[in-house]
């Protein structure tokens, strides 16, 4: 009977043994893993808007922009029912100020301030429910 191997002795062959199988099968399955796994939405950091706003806005788009921004800071909790109240109104002043310079359609504006207002009596409810009077 003829022995197989490489001659040494043990009779397996470099590479072949099932040991060396599986180490480089986890290696490359950890490998593979950490290259193609998805990344968990709490791995994710997403910005918080600053919560002071610009010192001026050029268009109505900006203006939306940053009522998103406040929405967002307000039901997040980073802003107070009275500095909401306080930024809603400052951009509404600013969408009139648009407006009569041209910068604004009508009916944009006027879409985007039932927006604001909106959310402006949502403050107004919230901080009297939270003073204790009803609505």
């Amino acid at each position: 009977m003829q022995k197989m191997g490489n001659g040494n002795g043990n009779g397996s062959v470099a590479g072949t043994d099932p040991l060396w199988w599986v180490v480089g099968g986890t290696i490359a399955t950890i490998v593979g893993y950490n290259l193609f796994k998805t990344k968990h939405p709490a791995d994710q950091i997403a910005p918080v808007a600053p919560k002071e706003p610009p010192p001026s806005f050029s268009s109505l788009n900006d203006v939306a922009t940053r009522f998103g921004q406040v929405r967002e800071l307000w039901t997040m909790g980073y802003l107070n029912p009275e500095e909401t109240v306080t930024q809603l109104t400052s951009l509404m002043e600013t969408i009139a100020v648009l407006q009569r310079s041209g910068q604004a359609s009508a009916a944009s504006a006027q879409e985007l301030s039932g927006r604001i207002s909106s959310l402006i009596e949502d403050v107004l409810e919230y901080q009297q429910l939270q003073a204790g009077v009803p609505a």
